[in-house]
């Protein structure tokens, strides 16, 4: 639900490429969550979930990683998301994130 209404907050309030491309992705983060079994939300799911979100936006948008777009902070940020174990590294997230973009300027 929460990344269901991310999704309306930025339509209603983002134009341009930028806005609908993130729009995706935390309608298919969401998707991706209503999918998951179990009771709760792990960390692991919302993991997942960011990731999933992060290919839709190469998918709609026709960009990989590595191709100058918001995928070269998007891609390293949900990989160390991935790759932890039961709790996700936000900090870790987040340096991969600036250092995936700080590689395309």
């Amino acid at each position: 639900l929460l990344f269901s209404d991310l999704a309306d907050a930025v339509s209603a309030s983002m134009g341009g490429t930028s806005g609908i491309l993130l729009e995706l992705m935390f309608r298919k983060a969401s998707t991706t969550l209503m999918q998951s079994t179990g009771e709760g939300i792990t960390s692991k799911e919302l993991a997942k979930a960011f990731r999933a979100g992060a290919e839709a936006v190469s998918f709609y948008g026709g960009a990989q990683e590595g191709s100058r777009t918001m995928l070269d902070a998007l891609y390293p940020a949900s990989a160390t998301m991935v790759e932890v174990g039961s709790v996700v590294d936000i900090k870790g997230a987040a340096e991969a994130a600036r250092k995936g973009a700080d590689a395309t300027a």
